[in-house]
């Protein structure tokens, strides 16, 4: 039996063929025109008609039967309310009569709520991400061309300078395996000595003019006492000092410590990630290579050092570099706490606004922006077991970056205060700000806030909020230079940036088109490389770009 399509009517859903003739009327008109699909949650009036006017067939809404009192059926009709429930998918509508399918429709079931756990994971795990490769690969070192073929906000680059760094441990330790640092150690051997005629002479001569090897020869001793007056002194042995090389030295014993301490790095987080992640696959490369040189001579029997035993005044320059890879691929693997670290789901938005934040940076660092790492001693902190992530806010801890002439900053949570003659009529506090200085001269500042809701519109597509549009109009209407006579706005843009995928049908609302008079605003969807994509073309080609022209002065 052929499935009949939902169609868009002025009364609402219809699917109908030779036979039936169904038609749902969402209440409170929250049906999407296009694409004949309902959203979760949804009141419909169903309605049911056999054309030919047969009263004997039977109507099933996914597998069941439409019973009273919910559905009631005279004759050839059948009416009734009918709810989309909790869950996105599809609503199949069936019809029998005799026991045979006459009429068969699917109507598509869209989410009308966003996946706050989903949502929530797929940005903690980019968040991890950038703030690992801000912290163990600063930009500046680990760009390269490649980066820009990975998908956004992807550890590609990270895991690239990682396995780099991985590579250069392993050359370093098979180089320092073939000729390890090593030390002189004295080591006294006991050899037998016979007075047998012809037997060690020398031996006997040096017993007899040395004492100081002399022992006391034990009372039940089967031993021939030397000829002195006591005749308590014999000889059993002659004891001799060796001097050979040992790799029990401090280098060695802090190269252990530091291979050690990184393999339990790597064991602990490869059992908290599943196999499917590009992090496990680095810790097992860690776990392997590292495992199979502490298993070899020489470092196989040295003894791993204590955390607070001093280092060795000159150290090999091999063992210098080895210690630094371990430090790095260490700090790699902390894990991230603080922050947007410390939010459970149920504070999804407030995490959105975090990520909306870092992705920016990130992108700006895609398209070949530098920073300096210097700069981010604001916001992370190393210590022995973790990755901390402070965030400060105002313009004091703003990220600088630079490319070629571009100078420009990114700051989080600016306050613009009235006292300071910075707006016009209260304080505001714009989630970021990017404060660009163009090669040509032009000061051009943009301000992005995150608002993790949406809505649907009658064309099929997801819109932000009307009253988040009129938070934009707010910010670049009173944020500028108050004097006692003029007022100067300071604002190109002021754009919303909310959870919604890449929609061409959205190119069409005034919210997308406003943006070229610096208001409105850009989907961004957690987990979807497309719009991340969408929003890193439409930063090149507009912010960084001169814009419209300036309109600031009143």
């Amino acid at each position: 039996m052929n499935t009949s399509p939902f169609q868009n009517t002025p009364e609402g859903l219809r699917a109908e063929n030779q036979s039936i003739r169904l038609l749902l009327s969402p209440i409170h008109n929250r049906f999407l025109i296009d694409g004949g699909v309902l959203v979760e949650e949804t009141e419909c009036n169903l309605l049911l008609r056999h054309v030919k006017e047969e009263s004997d067939f039977q109507l099933s809404i996914n597998g069941k039967p439409a019973t009273k009192p919910i559905y009631l059926q005279d004759g050839s009709t059948v009416w009734g309310r009918l709810n989309t429930g909790d869950r996105p998918g599809h609503i199949r509508f069936q019809v029998t009569q005799n026991r045979t399918v006459i009429f068969c429709a699917e109507l598509p079931i869209r989410p009308a709520k966003l996946d706050y756990e989903t949502d929530y994971q797929s940005m903690r795990n980019d968040l991890e991400n950038i703030c690992r490769t801000l912290t163990f690969a600063p930009p500046q070192h680990a760009h390269t061309s490649a980066r820009t073929q990975a998908e956004p906000n992807t550890p590609f680059e990270f895991l690239q300078i990682a396995s780099k760094h991985l590579a250069r441990l392993r050359t370093v330790l098979t180089d320092i395996c073939k000729n390890p640092n090593r030390k002189l150690a004295t080591h006294t051997q006991h050899s037998p000595v016979s007075r047998a005629k012809g037997h060690d002479p020398d031996a006997i001569a040096y017993l007899l003019r040395t004492p100081s090897v002399w022992t006391l020869l034990p009372q039940d001793a089967p031993l021939i006492p030397l000829p002195t007056a006591s005749k308590q002194i014999g000889y059993t042995t002659l004891r001799e000092t060796h001097r050979q090389p040992d790799t029990q030295t401090p280098a060695n014993r802090h190269l252990v410590f530091h291979l050690h301490r990184l393999c339990a790095r790597a064991n602990a987080m490869a059992r908290t990630l599943p196999e499917t992640s590009p992090y496990y696959a680095l810790c097992t490369q860690i776990r392997t290579h590292l495992g199979r040189v502490l298993r070899i001579p020489p470092l196989r029997d040295v003894l791993p050092a204590n955390p607070g035993d001093p280092f060795p005044p000159h150290l090999d320059p091999r063992y210098t570099t080895a210690l630094h890879l371990c430090r790095d691929l260490f700090h790699a693997l902390l894990p991230c706490v603080g922050g947007p670290f410390d939010l459970s789901f149920r504070d999804t938005p407030t995490l959105y606004e975090y990520w909306t934040w870092l992705s920016l940076l990130q992108t700006f660092l895609d398209l070949g922006f530098t920073i300096d790492p210097d700069a981010l001693k604001w916001y992370f902190k190393i210590s022995l077991n973790r990755l901390t992530f402070r965030i400060p806010q105002g313009e004091a801890a703003a990220i600088p970056l630079r490319k070629n002439r571009f100078h420009l900053s990114i700051t989080y949570n600016p306050t613009y205060t009235t006292t300071q003659g910075r707006t016009l009529t209260h304080d505001l506090r714009p989630d970021v700000v990017v404060d660009i200085q163009h090669p040509g001269g032009e000061h051009k500042i943009h301000v992005f806030d995150a608002k993790y809701r949406r809505e649907a519109a009658p064309s099929g597509t997801w819109l932000p909020l009307a009253e988040d549009i009129d938070k934009m109009h707010a910010y670049r209407d009173a944020i500028g230079q108050v004097t006692p006579d003029t007022f100067t706005r300071l604002l190109q843009s002021a754009i919303v940036l909310y959870p919604a995928p890449v929609d061409t049908r959205y190119h069409t609302h005034p919210f997308y088109k406003s943006l070229s008079h610096g208001v409105g605003a850009l989907p961004l969807l957690p987990g979807d490389p497309q719009t991340q994509k969408a929003f890193q073309a439409y930063i090149q080609n507009n912010i960084l770009k001169n814009g419209p022209p300036d309109q600031s002065s009143l």
